[in-house]
């Protein structure tokens, strides 16, 4: 059963204390400028972007990069993710590779795992239910 965990509480509205992915800080970051684009010979997803410590005091965060596939039933997943460190003021870009395995499905016909096919929304956040996330699509 593909419905557990996250996933589970997610599906039936459960709010949880803190989001997947929810970090604690003693300062603020914002995520600007994201794209994400299929590398050429499609091995990849690259998402590049900033982050911007927009508090009083140097910091850590983590920009996370969630998939959801073309079918309207699967769940949105974590594909990849990296730790920035800033000080107060400072905006520093990052870019995430995202291999395209982590974007496959099963294929029972070919018993194999294959990118699935079509519009993914890639959504660049600081957790899960960050209201401030950035989306976009790529096509495979």
């Amino acid at each position: 059963d593909r419905w557990h965990g996250w996933w589970r509480a997610a599906r039936l509205a459960i709010p949880p204390a803190y989001p997947f992915g929810f970090g604690l800080s003693y300062t603020t970051f914002a995520i600007t400028d994201a794209t994400a684009a299929v590398t050429p010979g499609a091995a990849a997803i690259v998402v590049t972007g900033q982050v911007a410590n927009t508090g009083s005091r140097d910091g850590a965060d983590v920009v996370q990069v969630y998939a959801t596939l073309p079918d309207p039933a699967a769940p949105q997943r974590l594909v990849g993710f990296a730790r920035i460190e800033a000080a107060a003021g400072a905006t520093i870009a990052f870019r995430i590779e995202v291999p395209l395995t982590r974007l496959a499905t099963r294929d029972s016909g070919t018993r194999s795992w294959r990118p699935a096919a079509g519009p993914h929304v890639i959504t660049v956040a600081r957790h899960a239910a960050d209201p401030a996330a950035v989306g976009t699509r790529v096509t495979l």
